[in-house]
């Protein structure tokens, strides 16, 4: 059996992607990292991976974090739950066309950032032609700050944003997927 160092991307179930050694493993909890502790596992975690001959890995423990992203519990869930550990930063992405803005979950993800004091950098995709690179300059009255005009579709402006991350970790809430992921500095283990 291994032991390595690695960063959690995601989790379903009791399974997690953990970014280690230059690729991708699936990993589970062991037992007494699940029950003989009240921090969870969340993404943007460092964590102990061992992984055995078989290629079965498991997360041994979690390493010390040095930011938590909270948010309030939705419904039943009452009481504030972490949801990424480690991140200097939050991306929001959106696009010129559909699918549209929605202005109540922009608020809610800047106020997120605002409450962990973490700065938020605002992309705006489908940027494909001039008209439309226009149109993402007026989600500037926003509030936060310029907006990256990109278009993944043909590469433009991708510098620009890999630019404005640096070499920070960031968490990245893109209403078409949904979730807290990771965008950048996963490499740099």
């Amino acid at each position: 059996m291994t032991t390595e160092e690695g960063i959690v991307l995601s989790r379903a179930g009791g399974r997690y992607r953990v970014f280690s050694q230059g690729c991708v493993v699936e990993a589970s909890l062991r037992g007494r990292v699940k029950r003989g502790s009240s921090v969870h596992v969340v993404v943007g975690d460092r964590v102990l991976l061992r992984r055995d001959p078989g290629g079965w890995a498991t997360i041994e423990g979690i390493g010390e974090r040095h930011s938590v992203l909270r948010r309030r519990g939705s419904g039943r869930r009452q009481g504030v739950r972490a949801v990424a550990a480690n991140v200097d930063q939050i991306v929001v992405a959106g696009s010129t066309r559909e699918p549209d803005w929605d202005a109540t979950l922009l608020d809610r993800f800047v106020a997120v950032a605002e409450a962990n004091q973490l700065p938020t950098v605002l992309v705006v995709n489908k940027c494909d032609n001039p008209a439309r690179k226009e149109q993402a300059l007026e989600f500037f009255e926003l509030g936060l700050g310029e907006p990256i005009p990109i278009s993944a579709l043909h590469g433009t402006g991708t510098g620009d944003l890999l630019d404005r991350l640096g070499a920070r970790l960031a968490v990245a809430e893109i209403p078409e997927i949904g979730g807290w992921t990771p965008c950048r500095g996963v490499g740099e283990l």
